[in-house]
């Protein structure tokens, strides 16, 4: 993601010069005033390294092996669907399903675009805000709900609202922007946590083990009311089959009053 100073967009690199160790290679990412750039390095001369783009747009790593003379794949992205530019479209989340699994589903307070394209496990069309016609997410009642343990979306319509932002800030930062669409707190190694927000679309949220984020997305004043029915009607629940299972006796006399 590259995290640039002040408003400007993002993609997906960090803002200072790290490395990282791949094996038969490492990779070094720079982001300075002048360029962004990557350099690939095999540390050992007695490997070649070669990287391609093949037709269908994968990345691959591959390596020569003497004994046949041949270039052997060592590594390729993107590897599942979910790694493929808006495979559920957008509003939508990706989850690395079975071939007998559908994998995309749509955000809080969204529903398919194409709901029979949807029926066919085609989620490219992604997802559309309910009550789009009827109900406003701008001043009037909107908030935000969590959604817990993925990986952030695609970043170009993101900015940095500060580093120093604690989680109510970044919340109400988002909120007073009727095009605010969602907003994450992210921790920058060997710095703070900086506040990040979304615009129009959220494109690519995954669920991905090896990044895990939760975003906050906005939602209009029904859908946060009816979750929060919901949320009240499974505590009042779960507290009923607690009192019966202690006290079987006085949930008895509750329902003869």
């Amino acid at each position: 993601m590259f995290f640039n100073k002040g408003t400007e967009p993002i993609n997906r690199s960090p803002p200072w010069p790290w490395t990282s160790q791949m094996g038969l290679y490492k990779s070094t990412f720079v982001n300075d005033p002048d360029e962004i750039y990557f350099v690939y390095t095999v540390p050992d001369d007695s490997f070649l390294l070669r990287l391609i783009v093949d037709h269908p747009g994968h990345v691959k790593a591959l390596t020569w092996r003497q004994s046949d003379g041949q270039w052997k794949e060592y590594w390729k992205s993107p590897q599942f669907q979910c790694n493929y530019y808006r495979h559920c479209g957008a509003f939508s989340t990706c989850e690395l399903a079975t071939l007998t699994e559908f994998g995309c589903a749509c955000l809080p307070g969204f529903e398919p675009k194409y709901p029979l394209e949807w029926s066919t496990r085609d989620g490219s069309g992604g997802c559309v805000r309910k009550r789009l016609h009827t109900s406003s997410v701008c001043q009037h009642g909107e908030g935000f709900v969590k959604v817990e343990n993925v990986a952030l979306p695609e970043s170009s319509a993101a900015v940095w609202v500060d580093m120093s932002k604690s989680l109510a800030d970044c919340e109400v930062q988002c909120k007073r922007n009727c095009s605010c669409s969602a907003y994450a707190i992210i921790a920058i190694p060997g710095k703070n946590y900086g506040c990040l927000t979304w615009y129009k679309e959220l494109v690519d949220i995954r669920y991905d083990r090896s990044e895990s984020h939760d975003l906050y997305v906005r939602v209009d004043a029904y859908e946060l009311g009816t979750l929060f029915l919901l949320c009240n009607y499974f505590i009042g629940l779960s507290l009923q089959i607690l009192i019966y299972k202690s006290f079987p006796m006085l949930v008895t006399a509750l329902e003869c009053s």
